[in-house]
């Protein structure tokens, strides 16, 4: 068996650390009182291999299966053992170590005595083969268990197969570098597809909220916030994927690929999509592409502008005895296309129908709407820049759109049904006034 520890060497004052590894060291601890206890508990727990000598035993020692003499301490006793523990408390045992140490060629440490170690113990974090020691050179052992179980929430579990799997390879001359990294670097690493909302940074999840503050790095949409980005660390990569209507800054290839590039090396990576990703948000594209590089992912959902837009607008997307259901429809399909699919849509009597992406597709939208016998005054919102300190309004009819429309900033989106009638009786007794919700975050 191998066993970590620091040695020390000690030159005018001056103490270096060494990590080295021991196999099957003979070990002596000297002690039956309750720091005796700790240290045989913290070396039961690692595995090593060790006997115990002391006059009295404290009863919880009856659970420590080591071999256990009750005798006081005497110089014969050090004979066959290369490190000592004393954990007595005792200056008469300390002094007779002392004498007789170097005689012997032994390690001590003198528990809670720095001065008269020549190791320290680390907190260790112990992974099968991987062994991650953290030491303070004996200043203070807690601050080095602190250290340490910080660093045990970052390490993957998975890491104990997978270095398993690294010596078993190993052993059959089958050594491959870079798959090993990018193996290793994936355990580390995490993409979550998350839905920003519709722009209000107080309308995300909690989750997202989360996720964006601790992201190493953020893929998003154009469609994603200033407010939101801010979020972020300082020190986090963030890269526009763009998409907006009529250009591409990456493809979605491109997206894809990078995604899996971030991932490789081990980094946190944000898919940060307006809305919600799955509501139009090419999603499955994205998560198709992961699955094929086996590649886990989470997804956070997001509050869709569909809903929250027209509700931010006071329009409500189902009112008792005004609309009973609601659709919600792309005005695109893939190259740009007209999608005229969803218009019957709108002779369904107590329904809401809403539009995304179909600002740029209002003369079209009109135009089969009335060929298909759509009624011309057919109430009609168009809400811009939902839920932002920018946020417009315009309430017009079926007839009147694509004048009404001609002067809408983007993004929008389309509400039309009796609902919109609504909004003139709602707004006037909704408080616009933002809270401070994400100051609690910190």
């Amino acid at each position: 068996m191998m066993n970590t520890l620091h040695s020390l060497e000690k030159d005018n004052n001056k103490i270096n650390t060494l990590p080295i590894l021991l196999r099957n060291p003979r070990i002596l601890l000297i002690g039956g009182g309750k720091v005796a206890l700790q240290k045989a508990k913290v070396m039961v727990k690692n595995g090593i291999d060790f006997q115990i000598i002391s006059e009295n035993y404290l009863d919880d020692f009856a659970n420590i299966d080591v071999p256990k003499l009750a005798k006081s301490i005497e110089i014969s006793d050090f004979v066959g053992y290369k490190i000592i523990i004393n954990a007595t408390g005792n200056k008469k045992v300390e002094k007779l170590l002392d004498k007789t140490k170097l005689k012997f060629n032994i390690l001590l440490n003198t528990v809670d005595v720095p001065e008269k170690c020549d190791f320290y113990f680390s907190a260790l974090l112990n992974y099968g083969k991987l062994k991650i020691a953290v030491s303070s050179d004996g200043a203070s052992p807690m601050i080095s268990k602190v250290v340490r179980n910080r660093i045990k929430e970052i390490i993957p579990p998975e890491i104990k197969e997978q270095i398993a799997k690294e010596a078993d390879l190993r052993k059959q001359n089958k050594i491959n570098i870079t798959r090993t990294r990018i193996e290793a670097s994936r355990l580390f690493g995490h993409v979550a597809l998350v839905g920003a909302g519709p722009g209000d940074p107080e309308l995300l999840t909690l989750k997202a909220y989360k996720l964006i503050r601790n992201a190493e790095v953020i893929l998003h949409d154009h469609l994603v916030s200033n407010e939101i980005l801010a979020l972020a660390k300082s020190s986090a990569k963030i890269i526009n994927c763009g998409k907006p209507h009529g250009s591409k800054t990456l493809s979605q290839l491109d997206i894809n690929s990078r995604m899996v590039f971030y991932v490789n090396q081990g980094r946190r990576v944000v898919r940060l999509k307006g809305g919600d990703p799955f509501v139009f948000g090419r999603l499955v594209e994205e998560t198709e592409y992961l699955i094929k590089n086996n590649i886990k992912f989470e997804i956070v959902p997001g509050i869709t502008s569909s809903i929250s837009g027209a509700g931010n607008a006071a329009i409500p997307v189902t009112a008792r005895d005004v609309s009973n259901g609601f659709s919600v429809v792309s005005g695109c399909l893939k190259g740009n296309q007209f999608n005229m699919n969803w218009i019957e849509l709108l002779k369904i009597p107590k329904h809401t129908t809403v539009v995304l992406m179909g600002l740029k597709k209002v003369k079209q939208i009109v135009s089969e709407s009335i060929a298909r016998g759509v009624r011309k005054n057919l109430p009609v919102a168009i809400i811009s820049n939902a839920t932002r300190d920018d946020q417009t309004e315009i309430i017009t009819t079926l007839i009147d759109l694509e004048n009404a429309a001609k002067n809408a900033p983007t993004p929008a989106i389309i509400v039309f049904g009796e609902v919109v009638n609504l909004r003139e009786k709602l707004s006037n007794f909704i408080d616009s006034e933002k809270s401070e919700v994400l100051s609690k975050f910190g």
